[in-house]
């Protein structure tokens, strides 16, 4: 079985104070955004998800097929709500995905083959300045199985994709605080 292991580091800066974009960033409410992208992408059918916690921690469980009969499972692990230590919040979570062909049980005719996917990962709200945040989201994947084709393929996707992600999401906290500022300051 082969495996493949990447890096993917990258940051952005929020316009505004750290207790701020933390409270905005770690909000339950980013938790129920990341399900329902998930289950509005193409191919997805029959998620189910259960949450239980334990110690401080969110354990999530999501199983779900593809039009194409493939089964994932997405677990993952993280602490509901960090503390503030120094300048900064810092998260540390680790997610294990698997995905297996559950019609043919066998190499896929264009090479796919069973593959899992962990990921250990580290999120920092970082305060630069009373009125600006760095985040900075740092992941390290292993993936063992699949063909070394979709490897890489995995690999150029994840990156892409976590940058974009990380992108979108400090514009979309930015202009909640944004808004929700303007709304504390109105006459």
């Amino acid at each position: 079985m082969g495996k493949s292991s990447w890096s993917i580091r990258m940051a952005e800066t929020v316009d505004a104070d750290a207790d701020a974009v933390a409270g905005w960033w770690f909000h339950p409410d980013r938790a129920a955004e990341f399900l329902a992208e998930l289950k509005s992408r193409k191919g997805v059918v029959d998620m189910s998800v259960t949450e239980s916690t334990k110690d401080g921690h969110r354990v999530r469980v999501l199983i779900y097929k593809s039009t194409q009969g493939w089964e994932f499972e997405h677990r993952m692990a993280e602490i509901t709500r960090p503390e503030r230590v120094g300048d900064r919040y810092r998260v540390e979570t680790h997610d294990a995905e698997s995905a297996r062909d559950v019609e043919r049980q066998a190499v896929h005719r264009y090479g796919w083959q069973p593959f899992t996917v962990d990921c250990f990962r580290v999120l920092e709200v970082i305060a630069i300045r009373p009125d600006e945040t760095r985040v900075t989201d740092t992941h390290e994947h292993t993936m063992a199985g699949g063909t070394w084709g979709y490897r890489w393929k995995r690999r150029q996707s994840d990156m892409k994709s976590h940058k974009q992600r990380l992108k979108k999401t400090a514009q979309r906290c930015a202009a909640a605080i944004g808004q929700a500022e303007d709304t504390a300051t109105a006459p």
